[in-house]
């Protein structure tokens, strides 16, 4: 049961043996942020000048987990390493060594925007006289308090973790399920080594992409999730799975369990894989991740190739798509996104099963049965994708197709590397080529 302590000041809080567990996100306040808290905090100094009244100015709660005689800060991080910053930046000797500071900190992200705030809480108070800045520092550490939550054990501070970021400013679902998958691992190398990789994911703008955009609707669209199209925090149980430890625990491995047993067991992956915690979900992720990079230019490259000749930065992948896909400037329109998103979710599912037989002939099927949407319709709705692709309609009763396999099905029942089976999808007579994209979109936007 989590315990609610009296409030504490700043000081007595700073000076538990604070950590920061794997599963917290980067330091990833900006400075607007920071000089909010600032001027905040000031305001109250100015206004109630220190006396003996014993009153406290509250900035906030921070929940913690004590962790082999380590004070994690489950919730709270942002907040607790921006009041640190302000410390060390204007009265170092206020407090000493702030215990945070002190451990490594490795995450690029966390380091360059701790650098930058220093650098705009130097700006701030560069005409500040020392005593004021001393007077300053100790009213934050002794004029100021927050609430402390202690949780008493692991799964209740991931409990918390989940409910105290379900409101006011939202985790990304990817941080809530970083989170979730560390909490199903022992060895302390491992999480590093999968916290790198899924933060370093971040970096290059992949990972949210990945996640939400193609391995979510891949999963839900081979199950006939017609419906599924946003991922959001609603939703993240299609990530959460089974602890590895139940096969450890359990000599009978049930029937159902067998296909999440084997999978678990291998280092091969099947998007549409039962989900087994820990490890293997950030290995499964970084898989799919490997994919999109391979398959697809980068998410956010604005260059449009009109000529068709291959860019020095392309493999034969890349400059399929971009040959094919880059059409007009138009292409950066939403619904055109929409339309290149559902492309290269079926090339992701084709590649991931099949690899690279065939690929160029099931890209031209999938490209075709794709884009003949863009000739028909003037707008692409989220309604539109899922009714054209899933069911093949433009318009009509698509209950009348309850039972018509959609192309995920086709590539995932398929036992031979063709297109044959999408290509069945295709209208009778239409084909057409980039320049007839080219002029259509040209000619609708005129």
């Amino acid at each position: 049961m989590s315990q609610i302590l009296p409030p504490k000041s700043i000081r007595d809080i700073l000076s538990k043996n604070l950590a920061i567990p794997n599963y917290q996100r980067p330091y990833k306040w900006k400075a607007k942020h920071v000089l909010n808290l600032i001027t905040d905090v000031e305001h109250e100094y100015k206004k109630n000048l220190p006396d003996d009244s014993g009153y406290r100015y509250r900035i906030g709660t921070v929940i913690l987990h004590d962790e082999h005689g380590m004070d994690n800060i489950v919730d709270g991080q942002q907040r607790i390493l921006t009041i640190g910053l302000i410390l060390l930046t204007i009265a170092p000797d206020a407090i000493g060594n702030f215990g945070l500071f002190q451990k490594q900190i490795n995450n690029k992200t966390s380091l360059d925007n701790l650098s930058y705030n220093q650098e705009q809480i130097a700006k701030y108070f560069k005409n500040s006289d020392d005593d004021y800045k001393s007077k300053f520092a100790n009213y934050l550490l002794d004029g100021c308090e927050m609430i402390v939550i202690m949780a008493s054990n692991i799964a209740e501070a991931f409990q918390l973790f989940d409910s105290q970021n379900a409101r006011g400013k939202s985790l990304e679902p990817a941080d809530l399920l970083k989170a979730y998958h560390l909490r199903s691992m022992n060895n302390e190398h491992e999480k590093r080594m999968c916290v790198k990789r899924w933060e370093e994911a971040i970096d290059r703008k992949l990972l949210y992409h990945v996640l939400s955009k193609i391995i979510y609707r891949c999963r839900r669209w081979i199950q006939r999730d017609y419906d599924a199209y946003e991922f959001s925090n609603e939703v993240i149980d299609e990530f959460k799975g089974v602890d590895m430890d139940v096969f450890r625990k359990n000599a009978v491995v049930l029937p159902y369990m067998q296909r999440l047993y084997v999978t678990s067991q291998i280092n091969s992956f099947n998007i549409s894989e039962p989900i087994a915690n820990g490890k293997r979900f950030f290995d499964y992720v970084d898989h799919y991740v490997a994919i999109f990079e391979l398959l697809f230019p980068a998410i956010e490259d604005f260059q449009t190739n009109y000529t068709g000749e291959k860019l020095a930065s392309d493999n034969e992948y890349q400059d399929i798509v971009r040959r094919n896909c880059y059409y007009s400037p138009k292409m950066y329109r939403v619904g055109d996104r929409r339309l290149r998103n559902a492309l290269y979710c079926l090339l992701v599912a084709y590649y991931d099963k099949f690899g690279q037989t065939a690929y160029k002939d099931f890209f031209k099927v999938a490209y075709q049965y794709v884009f003949q949407l863009r000739l028909e319709l003037s707008q692409i709705r989220q309604e539109s994708i899922r009714d054209y692709v899933l069911y093949g309609l433009t318009v009509g009763d698509k209950s009348k197709y309850a039972n018509r396999k959609n192309p995920f099905e086709w590539i995932v029942e398929s036992y031979q590397a063709y297109p044959s089976a999408l290509r069945a999808l295709l209208r009778q007579g239409r084909s057409f080529s980039i320049d007839d994209l080219n002029s259509n979109v040209i000619k609708k936007n005129e």
